[in-house]
Formats: structure tokens, C-alpha cells, sequence
């Protein structure tokens, strides 16, 4: 199983869509994968239709305390309920970790809680971290070093960013949108930067028609999405 955690250096970016739409991207190419919603949004378990009466879980060191914790969503992909009040000691736990590295899926796919928690978690759990990020923040260099920096403390030199998805951009302005995303390539490296995820209505919709990006006519936005799912396969 492949670990992958979305984060942001701040709320509002896009984290969500990005971490459903790639968990989705995945399932259409074949592979088996589970979602987790830490932060338990409701909003979440709306679009994707899973119907949960709320539960603090009590997960134990074997695969089936985990399983009871599984739903089937509507849009195809698993979800791993991690309670009411997510603790982030579940993830701190080696034998719990071991545990979900023996699920029978591909790739797990995490959507982290607060800030602290989700560098945490991330740092603790995730095999790649991808950053979602917001152009129309002159300071967003700043933000993402300062992420880099604790993934790097928390994980004692193991974990950082290893890939940014420019999600947030000022419309009709590329020369700002260019100077900001040209400081953070420099910065992390190029190779580490992905395409711009295009930004329309129709995707924040996404949530309220229960779709997903591939069920849209836009055929830029799925190509970016395409492109997207590619780079994560070459984790």
C-alpha cells in the first residue's frame, strides 16, 4: 500500500477536491483505494454519499477493528471513519500502522485534520505529501518552507513535500502568478512543482452534484487531474 497525505498552508485551497478527485483518478486506473477524512467534515460524507451516525472508533492491532470502520462511498472509492474526535495517538500507534499497511487496498489516501494534527499525521503516516498551494498569497513561499521545515522536524529528516499543485491563482494575472510559482520552484526544485489545477464553478459544485472531476465535459480540467494521477503513479 502507497500512503499519500494532501495538505495546505492554509484552509480554503482546495485540499479536499484535490484528495477525493485523486483517490477517484486512481480508482479509474485500476487500483484498489481507501480515503480518510481526519478532520471528519460532514461535507465530505455528503458528497460522497456515505451515511455515518456518528462514533468515537476503537481500533485495536488486528485488520478487523479497521474493517468494521470501512464504508463503500458512491463515488466508488473506500472510507476509513476515524471517529468523532480523531486522535492523532491512533496514528502514533506502530501496530495500528501496521495494521493498515495490510489492508487490501493499492493506495490509501489521507485528508488531514488541523494544522498540527496533519503535519503529524503526514509526517508520521504518509509515504509522499503533496502540498496544495494558493498563488494569490505573496507570502506563500514562506508558508510552504515553514511546512517543509516541520515535516522535517516531526519526521526527523524523513518526510517533506514531494509535490506542489498550484491550486489558487490571481485570474488574468500570470505575471504575479509566475513570479510567486517561479520563487517556490527555485526554492524546492522544479521537479517537485505540478500543473496549475484549473478553478471553475462547476468544481466547487463538485460537492453539492456528488460528482467528480472526470464526470465533467471541461476536458482541461480532467487532463490536469490526468496529469495529476501520472505523477502520482511514478511515487
Amino acid at each position: 500500500m502507497h500512503i499519500i497525505s494532501i495538505i495546505s498552508s492554509r484552509r480554503g485551497v482546495g485540499q479536499t477536491t484535490v484528495a477525493i478527485n485523486l483517490a477517484v483518478g486512481l480508482l479509474r486506473k485500476g487500483y484498489r483505494v481507501l480515503f480518510c477524512n481526519v478532520n471528519s467534515n460532514p461535507g465530505v460524507y455528503n458528497w460522497l454519499e456515505v451515511k455515518i451516525e456518528p462514533y468515537e472508533v476503537q481500533w485495536q492491532a488486528e485488520a478487523k477493528d479497521l474493517q468494521r470502520d470501512i464504508y463503500p462511498s458512491a463515488l466508488g472509492i473506500d472510507l476509513l471513519y476515524p471517529g468523532i474526535s480523531p486522535r492523532v495517538e491512533l496514528f502514533q500507534n506502530e501496530a495500528i500502522l501496521n495494521t493498515i499497511y495490510e489492508l487490501p487496498y493499492d493506495y490509501f489516501i489521507i485528508n488531514p485534520g488541523g494544522e498540527a494534527e496533519e503535519l503529524l499525521i503526514a509526517a508520521l503516516l504518509a509515504d509522499n505529501v503533496i502540498a496544495c498551494t494558493d498563488l494569490r498569497n505573496e507570502n506563500e513561499l514562506h508558508r510552504l518552507s515553514v511546512l517543509q521545515e516541520q515535516l522535517n522536524q516531526i519526521s526527523q529528516g524523513q518526510k517533506g513535500l514531494n509535490l506542489i499543485l498550484p491550486c489558487k491563482i490571481v485570474s488574468s494575472e500570470w505575471d504575479h502568478n509566475t513570479t510567486i510559482l517561479f520563487s517556490i520552484a527555485e526554492y524546492f526544485g522544479y521537479e517537485k512543482i505540478g500543473d496549475f489545477l484549473p478553478s471553475c464553478e462547476r468544481i466547487h459544485s463538485l460537492p453539492d452534484t456528488k460528482q467528480h472531476i472526470w464526470q465533467l465535459q471541461q476536458s482541461n480540467i480532467k487532463q490536469a487531474f490526468n496529469r495529476l494521477v501520472e505523477r502520482v503513479e511514478k511515487f
